[in-house]
């Protein structure tokens, strides 16, 4: 039986290009979560990733599920595997993705996952479980603790946040160059936004100019939201500030701002390197009783995300 969450469909460009972020930048990353497990005594730890929630199991193996989800089972010293909820034939493949040698296929990576632990030794060891996205399909967690009842099993779901938020100098880098890269897409989609076009139309140009200049992943949120002139409570909590200048508004919903064109709501996300830059609009309090948003063109915003 397969299990996995299609919240969204990853289809842009596969790829692990060791020049951009060398091996030796995730063996550093390694090595720093394996000086966590062992100041918490973990003998190993089992992440889980898919499609929809991958940044832990990609930050130590560059690895992310397309469709369906995988574990990494990493122990405090020797290899690491990779046990993915693909078919055989798709491993080779896999394979160029990832530094990591053993890679395996699996449809059941519950029953699987307990197998490989056992061939590893841990049969009855403290192993960290990492699932941040509570993902893991439960009757796959529960075939794999059920196959190892003197595990000692630690919720770590939580355990690499601290070190991913510390960025690297090639982390920046990258950074950066997904910056520039955004700011490019949003000056090109500037020409595809005309009145009279269809949502349909100007996302599927702006995805068709994201993809040629080398965007992994993108993802685009198209709608139509009425705009008012005038600062106003609405029933569902949306307020409306004013517009500035002739093309250009901001709506605040509760505490999120974001930044609008007349008559549509336009929200890009370009994804390179696996690193994820959102557009947030900067919002400030004018009183205690409302707030506006500082509002400027939107290559101006990615410009300055990308320096």
């Amino acid at each position: 039986m397969i299990f996995g969450r299609h919240s969204v469909l990853k289809r842009g460009c596969s790829t692990w290009d060791p020049k951009e972020v060398p091996q030796a930048e995730f063996q550093l990353r390694l090595d720093a979560v394996r000086g966590e497990m062992a100041r918490q005594k973990l003998d190993a730890l089992v992440i889980y990733g898919d499609n929809y929630s991958f940044a832990d199991l990609c930050y130590l193996t560059n690895y992310f599920p397309k469709v369906r989800g995988g574990i990494s089972v990493v122990p405090r010293d020797g290899a690491i595997s990779l046990l993915l909820n693909i078919g055989s034939r798709d491993v080779q493949f896999a394979k160029t993705l990832t530094w990591v040698e053993d890679v395996r296929a699996s449809n059941q990576v519950g029953a699987d996952g307990a197998k490989l632990l056992k061939e590893k030794g841990f049969e009855k060891a403290k192993i960290g479980l990492m699932d941040s996205g509570l993902g893991f399909p439960l009757p796959q967690l529960e075939d794999m603790k059920g196959a190892l009842p003197n595990v000692n099993w630690q919720a770590c779901d939580a355990m690499i946040v601290p070190q991913r938020l510390v960025k690297t100098a090639r982390e920046l880098g990258a950074m950066r160059e997904a910056g520039h890269l955004l700011s490019d897409i949003c000056d090109g989609a500037r020409a595809f936004i005309k009145q009279g076009r269809k949502e349909y139309e100007v996302i599927a140009d702006i995805d068709r100019l994201a993809r040629d200049k080398g965007a992994e992943d993108i993802r685009i949120l198209a709608d139509r939201v009425q705009i008012r002139r005038r600062f106003g409570d609405r029933p569902d909590g949306v307020q409306i500030g004013h517009l500035q200048g002739d093309q250009h508004a901001a709506v605040r919903f509760g505490t999120v701002g974001r930044r609008i064109q007349v008559g549509r709501l336009l929200l890009l996300r370009a994804f390179r390197l696996r690193q994820r830059l959102q557009l947030r609009a900067n919002t400030f309090a004018a009183n205690r009783r409302r707030s506006s948003s500082v509002v400027r063109p939107v290559s101006r915003i990615c410009s300055d995300t990308a320096g």
